[in-house]
């Protein structure tokens, strides 16, 4: 199972090579804008130091509101143009492989063509390219964005206490564990929902060629009816396959919602602080930070069986 998750990984990154450039840059302001988005919040710890002592000094709390509000401007502003560079590398993909693909087609014998169908080649041409679309513009930036804050996020909670920063982190093996099967990939599933797509083209054409003999001989009842079990047997496959994957998302992200999170370490924390173990600027540090990272990882979680679908897509694009 590890290896053919490999595989199609593989397969999915090497497809969306052409943009591959504009996609790393893309991911790497996003990463960025989450470092900065992690260092407002690291911030708080001394600003909150400062409000809570007897006699706060004026200019170092100036200076440090002064540059978490650099700090988020920044990230915005990062996060911003992340988007807008993998939504341009995802229409440059979209054009690069339609031109590949329709120049491949028209060098290849009739009767590969005839015998794919044309359901088969509009799913490919039009569907599985266009996923790749979602793939790139809104996965990738937020991938970047996932991977970064949780890990740095962890790093920065060990460093500034270890036994908060355990206590923070007691939900996310549940959470991974349903993560796993979230982005488990059913491969029946998926060919199912393909054969089931391609019929829905395929009779979609078919309706769209014969349109002057159906309107001579028939009244469009038969037509229709075709088109209409079409649709619903793909809609029915659509939620078998999803429904392979959406406990194991369920379940994620309950665990990685904040208020789980904040229920365990708000507890904790104010024990420790009433015990002289902990101050309170480091328990609003951990308030803040631990939902934060915890949040962070669930669009990941909506984006399963986005992902699931490119790397389909993607391996019958290769094909």
């Amino acid at each position: 199972m590890a290896e053919n998750t490999q595989q199609q990984e593989l397969s999915l990154w090497e497809i969306i090579k052409p943009v591959r450039r504009q996609i790393y840059i893309g991911m790497a302001m996003s990463a960025l804008s989450g470092v900065a988005w992690l260092t407002a919040l690291v911030l708080l710890r001394p600003v909150s130091r400062q409000l809570l002592a007897e006699s706060p000094d004026t200019t170092v709390l100036l200076r440090y509101c002064g540059a978490i509000l650099v700090a988020l401007i920044t990230g915005f502003v990062l996060r911003m143009l992340s988007f807008e560079w993998s939504h341009l590398g995802a229409y440059k993909l979209e054009e690069i492989l339609r031109t590949d693909l329709t120049t491949h087609l028209a060098k290849v014998p009739l009767g590969y063509v005839t015998t794919t169908g044309s359901g088969a080649l509009k799913k490919v041409l039009m569907d599985d390219v266009r996923s790749l679309h979602a793939f790139v513009a809104d996965s990738t930036p937020l991938m970047a964005r996932g991977y970064t804050g949780p890990i740095l996020g962890v790093i920065v909670m060990f460093l500034v206490d270890w036994r908060m920063a355990l206590v923070s982190l007691v939900v996310f093996p549940v959470g991974m564990v349903a993560m796993r099967f979230a982005f488990k990939d059913n491969a029946q599933g998926r060919e199912a929902y393909d054969k089931a797509t391609e019929h829905i083209n395929h009779t979609i054409v078919e309706f769209v060629q014969g349109m002057q003999v159906v309107r001579t001989f028939d009244d469009g009842t038969a037509s229709f009816r075709r088109y209409s079990d079409a649709l619903s047997e793909a809609s029915r496959t659509m939620v078998e396959w999803a429904s392979k994957s959406r406990w194991g998302a369920v379940i994620a992200r309950l665990m990685f919602a904040s208020l789980p999170t904040l229920a365990i370490i708000l507890p904790v924390g104010v024990w420790m602080v009433s015990n002289g173990w902990l101050d309170v600027p480091t328990l609003l540090l951990f308030i803040f930070l631990g939902p934060t990272i915890a949040e962070s990882i669930v669009p990941m979680i909506w984006l399963s069986q986005l992902i699931n679908m490119a790397s389909a897509g993607a391996k019958r694009i290769g094909k």
